[in-house]
C-alpha cells in the first residue's frame, strides 16, 4: 500500500480516481497494478491495513490537495483559472518600443549608417511581480553607461532606471482638418523633463553615483522626473553572469530552483504577446548581475534578460508556421528548455544555432523536443526530486512537460480556425493557457512549500568556482577490503582507490563467484549467439573506458580472444599497441569478454591508473565520442566515478558527450557506470548517477546488496545490483587470475549481460519471434531497465538483483514474450520503483 505523504494525499489513488490519458495516471496505474498482484500475495495482516487505507481515502473525499495533484500534476483544471496580476497589453509594447528609439547611442556617432549603429546595453530586471503606481505600471532595468563594449570582458559601468508606463489607454481621436485631441495624462506635481534621443545617451553617460533615475513615457517621449530614487544595491562592473553559468557552477537548492522557474515563467507570460519576446529567452540570454563587493553576491530570485534592441539576435515568433516542426510555439518551447535547465543535476551545454535560416530553426525546435522527450523518460529528472515530496516534483515535471506539448497549445486546443492561428485573440488564448498549466501551478507549489517569501527575501549564491571533485576508481569498500587495508591493496579514504586484489583468492568465496561466471559463458543463449554470429550478422559493440587492457596477459594470449577486440584508442600517451600499467582495465575488459563471448570489444585507455583520473574528464569525453561515432558501439561501459562531474573549461564534457551520443543514435546507446563504494558515506557518483547512465551496485553470489554500495535514494527509483564481491579474471602479465570485489567490477558484469540480451534480442528478430520495434526499444536504456527488472530478483525495499539464471531457465518460447513484455513496457508507463 502507497505510504502517505505529509499532507495525508494518496497520491495514486486519487491519480486513478480521476483518470485520463495521461502520464500521471500511467505511472499510478503501473504501480496500482503492482500492488496488487503483491497485496493477493500477502496475509490478511496486510489486508486489513488496505481496507482501513481504503476507507480513510474514501473519507478523504477532495481534501488534502487531491484537486492541487488533478489540477496541476494531471495537467488539466476543471474551469479556467483567472489571470491575476495582469496589466493592459498595450502597456509592454509601448515600453519596448519607445526604448528601441531611445537605445541608439548618439555619442558616438549621430550620423551613422544603420549598419554601424550602437546601442546601450539593456537588462529588463524580472519580478515576481508588478507594481502599480497612480496609475502607472513601473519597471526596472539597466542600460550600460557607454555603448555596446567589443569585447565580453570590457567593464560596464551599469545606470539604473526605473521607468512608469501608464497602464490607461490613451483616448486620441481625429478631427476635421487633420487635427487630433491632445493626449490626456493624469496631472502630475513632479518636475519634468521631456529628453531627446541624444539627451538620453547623455544622461547614461553621465556618472551620477549609486541612484536610480526615474523616467516617465509620454506619448513616445521619455519625460525625466526631477528626483531620483536609491538603489538597492551596487552592481559590479561586468556584463553580468548567465543562467548556464550559474547551474554550471553551483548547486542550486530546490527552493532556489523553484523560485527562479516561477519567475521566469511568470515573465514570460507578462511579455508574452510583445516585442520583448523577440530575442529567445535561453540560459544564456538570462543574467545574473552580482553586486560590487569581495563576494560579488548573487541573488538568483532578482534574474535579468539580456534584450537586443537591434534585432540582430534570435527575432523568435510566436507562431510557426513551417512544415516538418515538431513545435509551432517557440517561446513556449523556450520556456519549456529553460525549465529542463532549472531542474538538471549539472547544466547540459548546448552549442546554439544560427537561427537565421527557416532550416537552421527547424533543426534548433526539432532538436529541444527531442531532447526533452529523452530528459522527461528519466525517473532522476528532475534533480531535486530526492529533497522535496514527491508531489512537488511530479508537478515540476508536470510544468516542464505543458510546455513541450504541441496539442494544448493549439488550434484544436483553443477551438479556433487554423486561418487564425497568429491572430491576436488565438495568441491571447495562448497566453492564457501559458498561465494556467505552467505560471499559476508553479505559483501554487512555492504556496504549498511554504516559500512564497522566498521570492522576495532569499539567500544568496556566492559565486565562487566550484569546489574541486576527485575522481576514483569504484572498487573495493566492503569488508573484505577493509580486511586487507593495512598492506596498501585498499587505501581508503584517499582521493583515488588503488585496485584491490583481495587475498580471498582461494577461499570458497572466489570458487563461489566463479561457478556464477561460468553458468553465464557457457550458458545456452551465448552458446546460441557463438554459432548465430558466425553468420553475416553485425555484432553487439562494447566499449570500455578505463586504464587499457594488457596484451601480455595470460588470458589475452588466446588468439581467438585477442581478434575481438576490433579497436583501441590510447588517449593518454597515444600509444598505437595496447597497454595497462595499472591492472584495473585488464580486469575489466576481460569480465565483459566472458559475459558476452560473441560481442565486438572496444577499448579506451582514459587514465594510466586510478591517479590519473583526477585530470582524465577530457579523454573520457573524447573516449566517448570515439566509441559512439567512430566506433558505432551499442554499450559503453566506464567502471570509475567521480563525487561530481569535473568541468573543463567551465564544461561539463562528459555530459554533453553522453547527450550527444544519445541525440546522434536515437537513443539507442547504453551507458553503465559504477555506483560508488563507501556505503552510506557516499552518494552515488558521477557518472552513475547521470540522468541516462544506468548505475550498477555490486552483490554476492546469492544477490545480496554489499555494504560498499551507496544507499538507494528513498524517493528515487529502484537500483540495480549484479555480482561485484571477489569476481576472478584477469590481471597483468606478471600475475595469474586476480579477485577484485566493487561496483566498478559489477559495472562489466552488468554490461556483459546487456551485450548478451541485445544479441539475444537480435536472433529473435532474425527468427521471427521479436518485431524490430522491440528490438530497438530494448537497445534504450528505458528498455535496458525494464529487462534488468524483468529477469531481476526483489531483494529488499527499491534493491533489484539483476539475475540471469532467472532468464535461463525458461524456454526459448517465454524468453521471446519476456523480452517483448519489457519492450512494452519500456514503451508505455514509468516503471514502479
Amino acid at each position: 500500500w502507497p505510504t502517505p505523504f505529509a499532507d495525508g494525499a494518496y497520491q495514486r489513488l486519487y491519480a486513478i480516481t480521476y483518470a485520463q490519458d495521461t502520464r500521471s495516471y500511467r505511472i499510478a496505474k503501473a504501480e496500482v497494478s503492482q500492488s496488487l498482484v503483491a497485496f493477493a500475495a500477502e496475509n490478511p495482516t496486510i489486508w486489513k491495513v488496505f481496507l482501513t487505507n481504503l476507507k480513510k481515502f474514501e473519507a478523504s473525499g477532495r481534501r488534502n490537495g487531491a484537486s492541487r495533484i488533478t489540477e496541476e500534476i494531471l495537467g488539466h483544471t476543471r474551469k479556467p483559472v483567472e489571470l491575476q496580476d495582469d496589466y493592459p497589453k498595450h502597456v509592454n509594447q509601448t515600453l519596448y518600443a519607445v526604448l528601441r528609439n531611445y537605445s541608439v547611442c548618439t555619442c558616438t556617432n549621430p550620423n551613422a549608417f544603420q549598419d554601424d549603429i550602437k546601442r546601450h546595453l539593456t537588462r529588463l530586471c524580472l519580478k515576481r511581480s508588478h507594481v502599480l503606481r497612480d496609475g502607472f505600471v513601473l519597471f526596472d532595468l539597466l542600460f550600460s553607461g557607454a555603448p555596446e563594449p567589443s569585447t565580453a570582458a570590457e567593464l560596464v559601468h551599469w545606470r539604473h532606471l526605473q521607468l512608469e508606463v501608464p497602464s490607461f489607454q490613451k483616448l486620441k481621436f481625429d478631427l476635421p482638418g487633420g487635427c487630433s485631441t491632445p493626449d490626456e495624462f493624469p496631472p502630475t506635481t513632479a518636475r519634468t523633463e521631456v529628453l531627446k534621443t541624444g539627451e538620453f545617451c547623455e544622461l547614461l553617460q553621465n556618472e551620477l553615483g549609486e541612484v536610480k533615475i526615474c523616467l516617465k513615457l509620454q506619448g513616445k517621449e521619455l519625460v525625466q522626473l526631477h528626483d531620483p530614487e536609491e538603489i538597492d544595491r551596487s552592481l559590479d562592473h561586468t556584463q553580468g553572469i548567465s543562467l548556464a553559468e550559474v547551474l554550471k557552477k553551483h548547486r542550486l537548492s530546490p527552493k532556489i530552483r523553484i523560485v527562479l522557474a516561477y519567475i521566469l515563467a511568470r515573465s514570460v507570460w507578462q511579455f508574452y504577446n510583445s516585442d520583448w519576446m523577440k530575442t529567445k529567452r535561453t540560459s544564456e540570454t538570462v543574467q545574473f548581475m552580482p553586486e560590487r563587493n569581495v563576494m560579488r553576491t548573487l541573488y538568483a530570485c532578482e534574474p535579468c534578460f539580456e534584450v537586443h534592441f537591434d534585432d540582430t539576435g534570435d527575432n523568435i515568433t510566436e507562431y510557426c508556421d513551417w512544415p516538418n516542426i515538431l513545435h509551432r510555439y517557440p517561446r513556449v518551447l523556450a520556456l519549456g528548455v529553460l525549465l529542463v535547465d532549472i531542474g538538471r543535476e549539472s547544466y547540459l551545454t548546448r552549442t546554439p544555432r544560427e537561427t537565421g535560416s527557416l532550416k537552421e530553426q527547424t533543426i534548433q525546435i526539432n532538436e529541444d523536443c527531442f531532447m526533452a522527450r529523452t530528459v522527461f523518460r528519466d525517473e532522476r529528472w528532475p534533480a531535486f526530486n530526492q529533497l522535496v515530496n514527491k508531489t512537488a516534483a511530479e508537478t515540476y515535471k508536470a510544468v516542464a512537460e505543458n510546455c513541450f506539448d504541441r496539442n494544448l497549445f493549439s488550434m484544436a486546443a483553443l477551438g479556433s480556425q487554423r486561418t487564425d492561428s497568429n491572430g491576436e485573440q488565438a495568441i491571447e488564448q495562448r497566453r492564457a493557457i501559458l498561465y494556467e498549466r505552467v505560471v499559476y501551478p508553479l505559483h501554487t507549489l512555492l504556496i504549498d512549500m511554504g516559500w512564497t517569501d522566498a521570492l522576495r527575501n532569499i539567500e544568496p549564491l556566492d559565486p565562487t568556482s566550484p569546489s574541486q571533485t576527485t575522481p576514483r576508481i569504484s572498487n573495493g569498500g566492503s569488508r573484505h577490503s577493509r580486511a586487507t587495508s593495512d598492506t596498501n591493496t585498499q587505501i581508503t579514504g584517499s582521493p583515488t582507490t588503488q585496485a584491490q586484489l583481495l587475498t580471498e583468492c582461494a577461499d570458497p568465496i572466489r570458487k563461489r563467484s566463479e561457478e556464477w561466471l561460468d553458468r553465464v559463458m557457457k550458458s545456452g543463449i551465448n552458446s546460441l549467439l557463438i554459432s548465430h554470429y558466425m553468420g553475416p550478422y553485425d555484432r553487439i559493440r562494447v566499449a570500455i573506458l578505463d586504464t587499457g587492457y594488457d596484451r601480455g596477459s595470460i588470458f589475452f594470449r588466446n588468439r581467438s580472444r585477442r581478434s575481438r577486440i576490433k579497436g583501441w584508442k590510447d588517449l593518454v600517451d597515444g600509444l598505437p599497441e595496447a597497454e595497462d600499467t595499472d591492472g584495473h582495465g585488464t580486469h575489466v575488459v576481460s569480465l565483459v569478454m566472458k559475459m558476452a563471448p560473441a560481442a565486438d570489444i572496444y577499448v579506451a585507455r582514459v587514465a594510466k591508473n586510478t591517479d590519473g583520473l583526477q585530470d582524465a574528464s577530457k579523454n573520457v569525453a573524447e573516449a566517448i565520442s570515439w566509441a559512439t561515432d567512430n566506433c558505432k558501439t551499442d554499450i559503453i561501459s566506464m567502471s570509475f566515478g567521480f563525487p561530481d562531474e569535473v568541468l573543463v573549461d567551465d564544461e561539463p564534457v562528459i555530459s554533453k558527450a553522453i547527450r550527444k551520443a544519445m541525440l546522434d543514435r536515437d537513443d539507442a546507446v547504453l551507458f553503465f557506470a559504477a555506483a560508488a563504494n563507501l556505503g552510506a558515506q557516499e552518494k552515488e557518483m558521477f557518472p552513475a548517477n547521470h540522468d541516462l547512465v544506468i548505475s550498477i551496485r555490486g552483490t554476492n553470489v546469492q544477490g545480496t546488496f554489499e555494504d560498499f554500495n551507496p544507499p538507494p535514494d528513498r524517493d528515487g527509483p529502484s537500483v540495480f545490483g549484479i555480482l561485484g564481491k571477489v569476481v576472478p579474471s584477469a590481471g597483468l602479465c606478471s600475475q595469474d587470475e586476480v579477485c577484485k570485489s566493487g561496483t566498478s567490477v559489477a559495472t562489466p558484469i552488468a554490461a556483459g549481460i546487456a551485450a548478451m540480451l541485445l544479441g539475444y534480442a537480435d536472433l529473435g528478430c532474425h527468427k521471427g519471434k521479436l518485431q524490430p520495434g522491440h528490438r530497438r526499444k530494448l537497445r534504450t536504456r528505458r528498455g535496458m531497465e525494464a529487462m534488468f527488472r524483468a529477469i531481476s530478483t526483489w531483494m529488499a525495499e527499491k534493491l533489484l538483483y539483476v539475475n540471469p539464471q532467472k532468464f535461463f531457465q525458461n524456454g526459448e518460447p517465454v524468453q521471446w514474450l519476456i523480452m517483448i513484455s519489457a519492450a512494452d513496457d519500456a514503451r508505455g508507463a514509468r516503471a514502479p520503483n
